[in-house]
């Protein structure tokens, strides 16, 4: 093993690897000396090839010295490291945390939402309501940035442009969805401002019942049009459901095997749970089931939906 040798400044010596190179002279490996608490430490600076020179070993030395004499700061390298290290840590956090505050609407929309959406159709509707309704208001917004105000522009454009009240409640669904997912990453930390625009209420008013005969009539020719259209029908006749309360309807919020649907927005205002038949139990197990967030009936081709 190579000896140590002394240098001109105190406290600081070094060893020359036997093989080991920086420029034409062996490389050098520094380290400083000194006491503390009454016993004797040493600890390693690092190599000549680092950048690490007598005269740089000394002024560290030093700097640890003034620090055990006055009492303040790291009295050790160990302890230097350990501070810069979290303030690293600290930096980059910081660094992190500003990043994911200056992401937009439109870029977490596109670039996490939809592409962690299973479900291919919603992806299709959702893209084309947020291109029409959502992007030339907040897309270029950041999450953070986003208020009631924004929505409420949403919310007279496309009543200004007579939309059905079932698109204006889905787009902030899709709205209210992108949030949350946003909030779950703590990307945001408040609450989605959607919940404080008053939508129009969808009217669901009933004209009369439908006899057994016409209601198995009506779900027969719905199936075989399209199997959405007879979901739709099929559960809005046997849990007594408007639209509005099935076109928002999350996987979250069924639970098959408790034989429970929870509605959520419902006409009342508060949040309602309804049991299962036998029948609407299957028809759910029949049912590709997406993500706990993700929005059950989505389809392009509901013309009385997204007209």
């Amino acid at each position: 093993m190579a000896k140590w040798i002394k240098t001109n400044f105190p406290g600081v010596r070094y060893r020359e690897h036997d093989s080991r190179k920086h420029g034409k002279v062996k490389d050098r490996y520094y380290t400083i000396r000194y006491k503390i608490d009454g016993k004797d430490k040493e600890e390693v600076i690092g190599w000549a090839s680092e950048g690490w020179t007598s005269a740089k070993a000394y002024e560290r030395f030093k700097e640890l010295k003034e620090n055990r004499r006055d009492g303040e700061g790291p009295r050790t390298l160990a302890e230097k490291r350990a501070v810069e290290n979290e303030r690293r840590e600290i930096k980059q956090a910081d660094q992190h945390r500003r990043e994911y505050e200056s992401i937009t609407f439109e870029s977490y929309f596109k670039n996490v939402y939809l592409l962690e959406t299973v479900n291919k159709k919603s992806n299709k509707v959702e893209r084309i309501i947020y291109d029409k309704w959502i992007h030339s208001v907040i897309g270029k917004h950041t999450i953070n940035d986003i208020t009631d105000h924004h929505l409420r522009i949403i919310k007279k454009n496309m009543q200004d442009a007579d939309r059905a009240v079932r698109t204006i409640h889905y787009a902030f669904s899709i709205i209210s969805q992108v949030w949350n997912r946003a909030r779950k990453a703590k990307i945001v930390q408040r609450d989605c401002p959607t919940r404080d625009v008053d939508l129009p209420r969808i009217d669901n008013q009933k004209k009369r019942f439908l006899s057994k005969n016409e209601a198995e009539a009506l779900l027969a020719y719905l199936k075989n049009k399209s199997q959405q259209l007879y979901e739709l029908a099929y559960l809005s006749l046997y849990t007594g459901a408007r639209f509005s309360e099935l076109a928002g309807l999350t996987w979250r919020r069924v639970n098959v095997d408790k034989s429970e649907i929870t509605f959520r927005n419902t006409k009342s205002g508060k949040d309602r749970t309804v049991f299962m038949t036998e029948g609407v139990r299957q028809l759910f197990r029949n049912m590709e089931q997406g993500l706990s967030d993700s929005l059950i009936f989505v389809e392009s081709r509901i013309r009385c939906v997204f007209r």
